[in-house]
């Protein structure tokens, strides 16, 4: 009897449990026996733990304060092995017929995932689907998932989803302006990558103020959380800001660097791991949208005409003149290998390029394409370092050490927007916690199948985790763990070294930007997170910013009332000396 998952086995699916234990143990002495022999190189096994049905996925039990998992939680959690051959590696025949015997297939809940090329990565590991609320291994939804929604879930080690519980600290418009405005006061040369930017209603004082006092200049405005280009427009007047709503006002950039004399912008994928501590990849490949209209420098004249300013994919694709991308593709292998297929012009015409384009092109015209694209990953970095402190205190009110996978129970892929100006800086637009994954060509197919599969590669546990963490942390309902016991934090650094060596086994499309080896780097980014710390805790406690801010917003009120007396004043002067000319000719 297995009161532990509150069911009864019978003798015969005992049996079936140790045949199948015999089959993985006869699996792993076949490909660690090939690897001595030197027949194979490392074999990384993608294997995972997903829940044995809905009533062993989670448990409501009381005493589980602390957040620890009750041993109900884990006893029903079975290994299971997902196969999968990476596209740069290659085993005997021998280890891939041992592999084939045994195909157990990890539990996917795609329910509210939007995009097919999510389904078909999963497809090509061989993966099962579930329309289950507990029992899985892997959850990719493409909704907003607010921290209380995370931890009312009550996941289980070692269940994965592709959301943390507050990056919409960078993801929503006012939040990510507020974050690097506040980063830009302590280091200001570090936080120059990005245009003056106002947070609106709060900021609109100040807002109104510049725009009085630089009558000429243009800003862009768009809505806190909005998409696709919906609600941008650009203005040289406060007046049309809208007086509902949330919104972000920034200096409009008038020289933009232009390919074709059409200006464009940069859609990168960003993989973020773990944030306790940070890892952060960049996949070397992305997308450039162009505009479909020749740019000219902004007017008053052409400044509503979309299509020769904004790069939104979602508004050019409706212009008749918009040129469907080239090149691009995918070979599908055997059992599932995946290959991405292009010559060196794939991906360099039309509407939408490859980033592998745009970087052959400036190193064609006079810009060094490695200086931008480490100007790009640092500012990627530095973007997310600016929210770091807010994203690990809700990840660990959301997720407790006892029912955490180490740091690695959430994961995202974001879609950061970066566009270059006329001398090549790089300047972050918008990020993007829910990029779209949408494949309307073969180049959209490929770039986007790199970002999702390998990032799927990357986050997925192995079998070695997995019986570790059926281990790590199990106690009986009520009793708490130590979590400053030595015999426990051994374990625990176990489990993390057992998961970088995952990441970097697969991590091939990918380069990790943070954590970095290279000693200026990493002094830079070790300053930013200390500057961030510093912000975060000021933005709580600190009375002295809270003073400042007051006083910037008072003087910044006297000021627009001044302004606003010169003008009125300056009105009656130019009206009295219109009435004196009229008397004159009179």
């Amino acid at each position: 009897v297995n009161l532990s998952m509150g069911a009864m086995l019978t003798d015969a699916e005992v049996a079936k449990e140790k045949e199948m234990e015999m089959e993985r143990e006869q699996e792993r002495e076949e490909i660690e026996a090939e690897e001595i022999q030197g027949k194979t190189h490392v074999v990384v096994e993608a294997e995972f733990m997903v829940a044995d049905g809905d009533a062993h996925g989670h448990s409501d039990d009381s005493g589980d304060e602390d957040g620890a998992a009750s041993a109900a939680d884990t006893e029903g959690i079975d290994v299971v092995e997902v196969t999968e051959v990476k596209h740069s590696l290659s085993r005997t025949p021998d280890a891939e017929e041992a592999r084939k015997k045994k195909k157990s297939r990890a539990l996917v809940n795609l329910t509210t995932c939007d995009y097919s090329v999510v389904k078909e990565a999963c497809k090509r590991f061989g993966w099962r689907f579930t329309n289950s609320n507990t029992a899985w291994s892997i959850k990719w939804t493409d909704r907003y998932l607010l921290g209380q929604t995370l931890r009312e879930m009550k996941l289980v080690r070692p269940q994965r989803i592709n959301h943390f519980p507050a990056m919409c600290e960078i993801a929503f418009k006012c939040r990510l302006a507020n974050n690097l405005n506040r980063l830009r006061k302590l280091c200001p040369d570090e936080y120059d990558f990005y245009p003056e930017t106002w947070v609106l209603p709060e900021e609109l004082v100040a807002f109104t103020k510049m725009t009085l006092e630089k009558k000429n200049r243009t800003y862009i405005v768009k809505p806190n959380c909005g998409s696709q280009g919906n609600g941008i427009f650009l203005t040289r007047s406060a007046k049309e800001i809208p007086k509902e709503g949330k919104y972000v006002s920034q200096r409009y950039m008038n020289k933009p660097l232009l390919i074709d004399n059409l200006k464009f912008d940069l859609r990168i994928y960003v993989l973020i791991t773990s944030v306790c501590p940070l890892r952060l990849y960049v996949l070397r490949e992305g997308l450039a949208r162009f505009c479909t209209q020749e740019y000219e420098g902004i007017t008053s004249k052409n400044r509503n005409q979309q299509f020769m300013h904004l790069t939104n994919y979602a508004i050019n694709k409706h212009n008749e003149d918009f040129e469907a991308p080239t090149g691009g593709g995918i070979i599908e292998g055997e059992d599932g290998a995946v290959a991405f297929v292009g010559g060196e012009s794939d991906g360099d015409s039309g509407s939408k390029r490859s980033i592998s384009s745009v970087r052959r092109w400036l190193d064609e015209n006079g810009f060094s394409s490695t200086k931008v694209w480490s100007d790009i990953t640092a500012l990627i970095a530095k973007s997310t370092i600016a929210a770091l402190p807010a994203n690990q205190h809700a990840y660990r009110v959301a997720i407790p050490e006892g029912r955490d996978s180490v740091g690695f129970t959430c994961f995202t892929v974001l879609g950061f927007d970066v566009i270059l100006d006329h001398i090549g800086k790089p300047n972050l637009i918008e990020v993007n916690e829910l990029p779209s994954f949408e494949t309307d060509s073969e180049l959209d197919q490929s770039i986007k199948m790199r970002a999702v599969h390998e990032a799927l590669q990357m986050v997925s546990p192995t079998v070695q985790e997995g019986r570790l963490l059926k281990k790590f942390g199990v106690t009986i309902p009520g009793q708490k763990i130590n979590f400053s016991d030595e015999s426990y934090l051994k374990l625990r650094k176990e489990l993390v070294d057992l998961r970088l060596v995952q990441e970097k086994a697969w991590c091939s499309l990918y380069e990790c930007v943070y954590p970095t080896d290279d000693p200026a780097r990493k002094e830079m980014f070790e300053k930013c997170i200390e500057k961030s710390e510093q912000a975060y805790k000021n933005s709580f406690y600190g009375p002295s910013e809270t003073a400042q801010a007051k006083a910037e917003k008072a003087a910044a009120a006297e000021a627009l009332i001044k302004v606003e007396a010169e003008k009125t004043l300056r009105a009656k002067r130019e009206k009295a000396a219109a009435l004196a000319r009229g008397n004159v000719r009179t």
